[in-house]
């Protein structure tokens, strides 16, 4: 999983989930730069989607990466 950060950092936090075959960036594009400045958006590449090349296995193994980002960055 990578995981993408838009907007301020210290902001709120907005952690926002695609449906399979969009990438981060497509999810931004469509729905997160409606928020412009006002949160800090967290949007993970999972398995097989955008960035990430790995293979996509489990959704529970998707949460479990996501939930290991946030306690690393104190969210």
């Amino acid at each position: 999983m990578i995981m993408h950060t838009y907007g301020r950092e210290g902001a709120p936090v907005i952690l926002m989930l695609q449906p399979m075959g969009i990438s981060a960036e497509m999810l931004y594009k469509l729905l997160g730069s409606k928020f412009k400045g006002d949160y800090h958006i967290l949007i993970p590449d999972m398995g097989g989607h955008g960035d990430e090349v790995g293979e996509f296995i489990s959704a529970d193994i998707e949460a479990e990466h996501a939930l290991l980002y946030l306690k690393s960055a104190g969210i």
